[in-house]
């Protein structure tokens, strides 16, 4: 046989094997896969004396599936608000670039830091109760696999504690 035959059959055999791929472990089943939820007992940290005055927020994926590895190429926050006596919206449509990766059936935690602007601080400063304070969070989270790429999770975690110092 030709050797550029047998180049081309292994060059067709390389385009299906994703096209099947993705006809056993489909997009839908993959993403029930990954689960997002906070990572520590205090998932938002606010250090309003720190030089810059910075946001953290621990996050917790949890990679369900037995197929595929997973990078969390950006997360995207949509809104950020401290429940608290006024409600104050901290943050809204804020990037950030990540890279994180994580292997099947595991679990791992990933740490988003923000800094804080001089509004922000004032946001947070009128604040009263500093004790047991709580926050809303809505993002997305751009994911990637060897399979799938940019795919996007929406999030929305309720009531997580938050610590400001």
């Amino acid at each position: 046989m030709d050797l550029t035959f047998i180049k081309q059959i292994v060059s067709y055999i390389g385009m299906f094997i994703p096209f099947i791929k993705r006809r056993i472990y489909s997009k839908e089943n993959f993403l029930k896969d990954i689960k997002i939820t906070t990572g520590q007992s205090y998932a938002i940290d606010c250090y309003r004396s720190s030089n810059p005055p910075i946001l953290r927020i621990w996050l917790q994926l949890i990679n369900l599936s037995p197929y595929l590895d997973v990078e969390i190429d950006t997360v995207t926050i949509r809104q950020l608000s401290i429940k608290a006596d006024s409600h104050p919206c901290i943050f809204q449509e804020k990037d950030k670039k990540l890279g994180e990766k994580f292997g099947r059936k595991s679990v791992g935690s990933v740490l988003v830091t923000f800094e804080l602007s001089s509004k922000q601080i004032e946001m947070i400063n009128s604040i009263k109760q500093l004790i047991n304070v709580e926050a809303n969070l809505w993002a997305t989270i751009f994911i990637e696999s060897s399979l799938y790429k940019k795919e996007k999770l929406d999030v929305h975690l309720e009531s997580i504690p938050c610590r400001i110092s």
